[in-house]
């Protein structure tokens, strides 16, 4: 899985598996050997989800491939710094995420309807769901297999690609820009830390600390004060704008403070020499017929449920 092309087939692969899934779940509800509308089944699907889309391909990509797991995903042991550096630049990046959110809201509608499931839930519930499983298998498959695919591309391209198809994979226009802006965060502090643990935590502090908010909040209180878009785009700049300067400086010391590990610097932006080299060499093409196949499987896929909701 070092190559772009066997990362772009495997996302393809993964593709083409979701697309399959549901068809899957309706025919074993059809079945009748499980009742698909009983909560303890929404439950147990909310819980184990993850297992089954990301670490099910992944575990079969390494047996088709006879590649060892360990050796596709960074996994050197995270200092105690660099895990507190982790939930700092987490924190930091929510505000982002949040005004990137805001502008797309200009031009797409959120559609994904996660607030009626955080409703259903418990806290811990949620937080397991939708913090650690997420935290833990998502990143191993976009910050591990894909970016570990595309890095021979250079750090920009196998960390902005990486983060394009992690956007892509939510299979929600409105989620695509927020979840690929952090996508490029995560890469970032993998490709410098080489290790998939500070992403895992980093996504993981996201994901709670926004289950946590959402439970909290009173939403009888949120629906009496209504905003336009135009002043929540507003207050989102203004806090944007005090939180991105400490965003920059948190990866700049994470940066610096891991320039000594056992890094392959000719993918880093600290070897700009033959980082540089690399890229105008065009080694890895990532822009292949299989990564235009995801693209176009994505946007029928959006068509399909706008056609769906339509109706």
């Amino acid at each position: 899985m070092d190559k772009p092309v066997r990362a772009n087939v495997f996302m393809l692969c993964f593709m083409i598996y979701c697309a399959l899934l549901p068809f899957v779940f309706a025919l074993v509800s059809l079945s009748g050997l499980v009742d698909a509308e009983s909560e303890s089944f929404e439950s147990a699907i909310m819980l184990f989800q993850h297992i089954l889309l990301f670490l099910v391909p992944i575990l079969i990509c390494c047996a088709v491939t006879k590649t060892r797991l360990g050796s596709i995903i960074p996994h050197e042991p995270l200092a105690l710094r660099d895990v507190l550096l982790s939930v700092l630049i987490a924190l930091f990046t929510l505000p982002l995420m949040l005004w990137v959110g805001f502008v797309t809201d200009f031009f797409v509608q959120d559609t994904s309807g996660i607030e009626n499931e955080i409703a259903k839930y418990p806290m811990g519930f949620l937080i397991f769901s939708i913090g650690v499983m997420p935290g833990v298998f998502e990143e191993l498959m976009f910050r591990g297999v894909i970016m570990t695919g595309y890095k021979r591309t250079g750090l920009v391209r196998s960390v902005v690609f990486s983060a394009l198809l992690f956007g892509i994979m939510h299979l929600n226009l409105y989620q695509l820009a927020y979840t690929a802006a952090a996508g490029i965060v995560f890469g970032i502090m993998v490709q410098y830390t080489n290790s998939i643990y500070s992403s895992m935590l980093a996504h993981f502090t996201i994901n709670s600390v926004q289950v946590v908010l959402s439970k909290l909040s009173d939403p009888d209180a949120a629906a009496a004060e209504e905003y336009t878009k135009m002043e929540m785009l507003a207050s989102g700049s203004v806090m944007l704008a005090c939180t991105l300067p400490v965003l920059i400086g948190l990866m700049y010391i994470l940066i610096r403070c891991n320039r000594g590990r056992n890094i392959d610097y000719r993918y880093s932006l600290s070897a700009r020499r033959e980082f540089v080299s690399d890229i105008d060499a065009g080694r890895g093409r990532i822009i292949d017929f299989p990564f235009v196949l995801v693209i176009i499987i994505y946007v029928l896929y959006l068509k399909m449920m706008d056609s769906i909701g339509a109706m």
